[in-house]
């Protein structure tokens, strides 16, 4: 791209980003995204502060050591252009895991009954947010 009489390839700043309009720059944002692998793992999760005393509940929970994009740590608006795209999943009784459904890779390496009760997990949460 040439600005006043310069050319402007890859890798160099392009020091006008800034006065673009906000819906361009937003679109540039979302499209700045790269596809993740998201490994998620589980564990065992024993909670014995229940609201009857004596009880112990355990539970399975779902977590991720996938980095979140990067675009979410550059700045304020491109934080706010792309989280909407990242929502919690996977929440049960731990944080959640960001991921996107549209490009996102989901890996489970894991045997049939973990595999099965995270299908369990999902079914149930779909039902919920049905509702």
């Amino acid at each position: 791209m040439q600005l006043r009489n310069r050319l402007v390839g890859a890798g160099q700043a392009f020091h006008q980003f800034k006065r673009l309009p906000t819906e361009i720059r937003c679109m540039i944002w979302k499209f700045s995204l790269q596809p993740r692998v998201v490994e998620i793992a589980t564990d065992i999760q024993v909670v014995e502060d229940t609201p009857y005393p004596g009880d112990v509940y355990e539970g399975t929970y779902y977590y991720s050591k996938a980095r979140l994009p990067a675009i979410l740590d550059v700045c304020h608006e491109s934080r706010s252009a792309t989280l909407p795209l990242y929502p919690l999943c996977f929440r049960y009784s731990g944080p959640g895991i960001r991921f996107n459904v549209s490009f996102d890779i989901l890996y489970i390496n894991h045997d049939v009954e973990d595999i099965r009760n995270l299908l369990d997990f999902l079914k149930n949460t779909s039902k919920r947010k049905s509702d």
